[in-house]
C-alpha cells in the first residue's frame, strides 16, 4: 500500500466527523452578538463566556467570520 492510500483511502470503515460533539449551529441572532463583541475588542474567552457558549465553539464561529473577511483576523484568544 503507498504512502496516498494509507491517508486518502475513504473506502473503508465509519467516517470520523469533527467535533460532532460540540453545537456548532448559530443562530442570526447569536452571529451579529458575536460580531458586535468582536468588532468592540473582547477576547474569544470573554465572548464565550457572555454568549454561554464552549469557547472552541467560538473559536470556530470566528475563523468562519475571518475566512468570510466580515471580521479582522486579530486572534484574542487570551487577555493582554
Amino acid at each position: 500500500m503507498t504512502r496516498e492510500a494509507m491517508y486518502y483511502d475513504t473506502n473503508k470503515g465509519k467516517p470520523y466527523i469533527v467535533f460532532e460533539d460540540k453545537n456548532l449551529d448559530f443562530t442570526q441572532k447569536e452571529v451579529r452578538i458575536f460580531d458586535r463583541l468582536i468588532e468592540q475588542g473582547f477576547s474569544l474567552l470573554e465572548i464565550a463566556r457572555r454568549m454561554r457558549r464552549n469557547r472552541l465553539e467560538v473559536l470556530l464561529l470566528y475563523l468562519d467570520r475571518v475566512e468570510k473577511e466580515i471580521v479582522d483576523p486579530v486572534y484574542k484568544l487570551t487577555k493582554y
